[in-house]
Formats: C-alpha cells, sequence, structure tokens
C-alpha cells in the first residue's frame, strides 16, 4: 500500500499468477509457450492501455477531477445535518489515488492537477465549515429563517464549481466564473458590515453588564472566523480556476510564464525551496520523518 493502489493491484495480481501456476508443473516447453502467451497479453493490454495517451494524455485524472467538482457543487446545495459527514469524501479518494497514481509527472500540466486536487480538498474544507455555521446559525435564528449571506456565498461556490466540472469534462476553459466569484466578494464584504454594525450599535447603550461584554466577545470572533472562511474558500476558488486552465489549454509556456514573476518559493516547481520549505520543523513532513525515525529506533517493549 505505501507505492500506491495500482502497485498494490500489480504486487496481487502477480501473486495469484504465481500461486497458480506454482500448482501446475509443467515441462521447461509447456512453460516457456505459457510464459510466451503471458507475456503476449501484458504487451496487447500496455499497447491498448496507452494508445490513447498521446491525443489524451491527463483525461482520466481531468475526469476525476470533473466528478470531485460535481460533487463538490451538489454538496453546497445539499441540506445536511451537522454531525452528517461530506459528500464528497468518496470522489476525493477516487480523485487522489487517480491524480496521484500518474506517477511523477512534473510537467505544468501534471502540477496543475495536483495544484487543482489540493485546491479541491481545501474547498471541500471551507463548505464543510461555512455549512456547519449555517446549521448552527439556522438553529439560533429559527426554523424556516437560514443565514441568507452564507446560502449566497454557498450558492455562488456551487456555480464555480459546476463550471469548472464542465470546463474540465469538456475540454474547454471555463470563462464565466468572475461574476459568482465577485459575488462572493459581495457576500463577505455585507458580513463584514453586518456584523460592525450589530457591535456598534451594542456599543452606543450606556449600561453594560459583564455577561454583554462576553457576548459581544464571542460574536466578534464567530463574526471575524466567518469572514475568515468566507475569504479562504473565495481566494481557493480562484486558485482552482487557474489550475483548471493550466490542466485544460495544457499550454506549458503559458504556465512557466505566469509563474515566472513570482518568487522561487511561490512556483510550482522550484525544488530547492520544496527542499528548504521540508526541512523545517514547521512541515508536517519533516515532523513525520522525526517521529518516525525515532519511533524505529527505540527498541520494541519486552
Amino acid at each position: 500500500m505505501a507505492l500506491g493502489p495500482a502497485s498494490t493491484q500489480i504486487g496481487l495480481t502477480s501473486m495469484v499468477m504465481l500461486v497458480v501456476f506454482a500448482a501446475q508443473p509443467l515441462s521447461p516447453t509447456a512453460a516457456a509457450e505459457q510464459a510466451g502467451l503471458i507475456l503476449a497479453g501484458g504487451l496487447l493490454q500496455t499497447l491498448l492501455a496507452v494508445a490513447a495517451w498521446p491525443v489524451r494524455r491527463d483525461e482520466p485524472q481531468r475526469v476525476t477531477l470533473a466528478a470531485l467538482c460535481r460533487q463538490l457543487a451538489a454538496d453546497t446545495r445539499a441540506s445536511r445535518g451537522p454531525d452528517s459527514p461530506p459528500l464528497a469524501t468518496a470522489a476525493l479518494t477516487d480523485a487522489r489515488a487517480t491524480v496521484t497514481g500518474a506517477g511523477s509527472d512534473h510537467s505544468a500540466v501534471g502540477e496543475a492537477l495536483r495544484t487543482l486536487l489540493d485546491e479541491a480538498e481545501g474547498i471541500n474544507l471551507a463548505l464543510v465549515a461555512l455549512d456547519d455555521t449555517r446549521h448552527r446559525r439556522r438553529d439560533t435564528v429559527g426554523q424556516g429563517t437560514p443565514p441568507r449571506r452564507i446560502d449566497a456565498v454557498m450558492n455562488a461556490a456551487g456555480d464555480v464549481l459546476a463550471m469548472l466540472a464542465e470546463g474540465l469534462d469538456t475540454g474547454r476553459a471555463p470563462t464565466d466564473t468572475d461574476a459568482p466569484l465577485q459575488r462572493i466578494a459581495a457576500s463577505a464584504r455585507a458580513l463584514w458590515s453586518q456584523a460592525t454594525h450589530a457591535l456598534r450599535s451594542q456599543a452606543t447603550h450606556a449600561l453594560r453588564s459583564q455577561a454583554t461584554h462576553a457576548a459581544d466577545g464571542v460574536q466578534r470572533t464567530r463574526a471575524a472566523a466567518v469572514l475568515a472562511g468566507v475569504e479562504a474558500l473565495a481566494g481557493q476558488l480562484r486558485a482552482a480556476v487557474e489550475s483548471a486552465t493550466h490542466a485544460i489549454t495544457g499550454d506549458e509556456e503559458a504556465a512557466v510564464r505566469l509563474h515566472a514573476p513570482r518568487p522561487p518559493a511561490l512556483r510550482l516547481r522550484a525544488p530547492v525551496s520544496i527542499l528548504r520549505a521540508n526541512l523545517t520543523l514547521r512541515s508536517a513532513a519533516c515532523r513525520h520523518a522525526a517521529r518516525h525515525g525515532v519511533g524505529r529506533g527505540c527498541p520494541p517493549p519486552p
């Protein structure tokens, strides 16, 4: 499992074939004939698998990511309880297996596909957090009066994700994502204005108890958390649109030109910066490697 599901499947199939043929003793000539037939079958399967690769090189990855974006778009419009699991979990698992199963493809298109997958995971987390906030506010305000601003953000995010799914399916870069992204920005500004107006109106009262001060602090913290979640979602959607555009067009030179003005640490292909970023305790990979090394070095319990 350490090398991925594809390697696991190959190893399992090889072990089954070894067990089957080990139970059937053959002469050297018959064994050579059987091995030749198996080799010819494997070569034919390989040829059929890579026949469409020159013209549709990244088609499986794009199709899987399109299904993921479509599921995320449906997730924005689904009405589920706060204790329900995210609907896109299975789609995320399939997309991760398909995109990472392509191997170490460091082309601009391969990097764009992996970046799009990472952004989709972040979008899923942001949608789960906003949906939880929406349900908590609905329970607080009263049944039948959902928070309109968060609903507007979720609907706009669903529109962007649906456009991404359609673009990945059809092979055309999404071009109409500016309007829903602007709606998200407008909703964020409205949420901030609503929160600041409520706090200012409460501050006009001369006599305020300590409990009222505490409640204001909780309200301010919640408003800031919701606003940060909305802004993070908007940024992730913009990055997803950019990555999907590069993955669909497949223009290596355009991707290189886009990232050339950025600092080396912010470029998609910067091995020195990636290595330096992972050689610090702030990196999850470095901390995991340190824990793994210490665990392997400790003697087993008696």
